[in-house]
């Protein structure tokens, strides 16, 4: 059953449709609304990813062993003694994906650095399912990071295949015959990447979407479109373009309880950077789940503490030296 991206997204694992949206590409675009100016607009901090990250978690041996959170007045350089507004106070880490970890190979943000996990983990937070990483099958390289090729494009008719000298073989059509292309992404992505390091092909991955309709084009994929020739200079509605698999999700994180608490008191996780909802991989459209009901449930966590604790905010500046200067020195 293939599924209107005008108003359901076929997302595989069953003949069904799920996540309700509106607008053109998959549910993720409710998150992301327009992927390809979001991506432009990170290329400008390729330079000095993540560069709000560590800033959010103050020395906590100073409140008796619960977090507080912090934040710069002013930016200077990682690893000096700087003044910082800290809020002294419950803290949520909301700081997305372990993208850092993975240079250019992620569809996350680049600001995404993993440097909070980082400061986290040596401050005895406790990190869970780190091993559960989900990729996407249909990805484009664009600076410092991929870029997700929505399966709404295969929804609507279009094609995976590899060539075996200059003849075509449509992999997934061959071996699902019944939902061929449209089958779930983790097993999509694997069968692209066998067919990929398998010495009787060429080595490359396409996907042909000529076939779809002009209307649709223009109705549901205008966006896309758009995207694929503004990075690749190639018009997919005549042209295949080549993809292939990449990290898209981590499903692991920040462990966290129920009640997205940490085992620190006063610090909570939501979004994808808590492990909590999708066990070893994720349905489509549950990253909207994490991201409002675990943001919904860390912050009516907070405020029954801070009412039934008669918890003051204090709002103070102070002088906070890094403990940390760069994640990737960090020895795990």
């Amino acid at each position: 059953m293939v599924c209107s991206a005008h108003s359901l997204s076929y997302r595989g694992a069953g003949n069904h449709c799920d996540s309700s949206f509106t607008g053109q590409g998959d549910p993720e675009s409710v998150v992301e609304m327009d992927q390809g100016k979001t991506a432009k607009a990170q290329e400008a901090a390729v330079g000095n990813p993540g560069r709000d990250q560590d800033k959010w978690f103050a020395d906590r041996k100073n409140r008796g062993g619960a977090a507080s959170g912090g934040r710069n007045t002013k930016r200077k350089k990682a690893g000096a003694t700087k003044k910082v507004r800290e809020i002294n106070g419950p803290t949520i880490l909301a700081t997305g994906g372990l993208n850092g970890l993975f240079e250019g190979q992620t569809t996350g943000s680049v600001q995404n650095t993993a440097t909070a996990d980082a400061i986290a983990f040596v401050k005895g937070v406790k990190l869970s399912n780190l091993e559960f990483i989900q990729y996407h099958p249909t990805t484009i390289d664009i600076a410092n990071k991929r870029m997700l090729i929505t399966e709404a494009a295969r929804g609507e008719g279009g094609r995976l295949f590899t060539l075996k000298g200059d003849k075509r073989f449509y992999y997934m059509e061959e071996k699902y015959p019944e939902l061929g292309n449209l089958m779930p992404r983790d097993v999509v992505s694997r069968e692209s990447y066998i067919i990929a390091h398998d010495e009787n092909y060429n080595g490359k991955i396409y996907l042909d979407m000529s076939n779809i309709p002009n209307s649709i084009w223009s109705s549901r994929l205008s966006d896309l479109k758009e995207e694929i020739i503004s990075y690749l200079g190639v018009d997919p509605a005549i042209k295949p373009i080549e993809v292939r698999p990449g990290i898209h999700f981590f499903m692991g994180g920040i462990y966290v309880n129920k009640n997205h608490e940490t085992n620190i008191l006063d610090l909570y996780a939501a979004g994808e950077a808590a492990s909590i909802y999708h066990g070893a991989n994720r349905l489509g459209g549950n990253s909207i789940l994490g991201a409002l009901y675990g943001g919904m449930v860390s912050a009516n966590t907070i405020k029954d503490r801070l009412v039934n604790n008669n918890f003051e905010m204090k709002n103070t500046e102070v002088e906070f030296n890094y403990e940390i200067e760069d994640a990737n020195k960090i020895s795990m």
